[in-house]
């Protein structure tokens, strides 16, 4: 037996406190997580099944005995491990600011500046009071494409 993880999306018009209560309660011993919209419902639960289908067909047939009028719409399994796994992992986008694109790109602070003045620089997802922030995969464009060219441009006399 290998422990699951089934996420269960049902259409429910209206669905309240009561009827997340009374879920908790019908799937009580097997972790019940209860998410509310405004007409459906989630249902998540762990099982104990030999395969991901034993464990997804156990899971609507516990739901739809104690609450035959929800209609399932969705579902979704995963092993139990493979889910701590994935939760370890931060879903945060990776932040830079002008100092870590500075350190990225080999120039100095006051250059990463001149270059977000620039058209083809992403504009920053943030201005804190420390300063602009963008996230990384915005820049990974113009971090690719642009070339650093050393010293000091030519100044043309008039």
């Amino acid at each position: 037996m290998k422990e699951w993880s089934v996420e269960l999306e049902a259409l429910a018009p209206a669905p309240d406190e009561e009827l997340a209560a009374r879920l908790i309660d019908c799937l009580a011993g097997r972790g019940p997580a209860v998410s509310l919209e405004h007409d459906r419902v989630s249902v998540r639960v762990d099982m104990e099944a030999e395969t991901i289908l034993d464990a997804l067909r156990e899971a609507r047939h516990l739901l739809h005995t104690g609450f035959p009028d929800l209609e399932i719409v969705g579902g979704q399994v995963e092993a139990v491990d493979e889910l701590e796994r994935r939760l370890q992992q931060s879903n945060a986008p990776e932040l830079l600011g002008v100092a870590e694109i500075a350190d990225a790109l080999g120039v100095t602070k006051q250059r990463v500046t001149q270059l977000a003045a620039g058209e083809s620089f992403p504009a920053p997802v943030a201005r804190l009071k420390s300063g602009p922030v963008w996230q990384r995969s915005a820049l990974a464009r113009f971090m690719r494409s642009w070339k650093r060219t050393p010293g000091r441009p030519t100044q043309t006399k008039h």
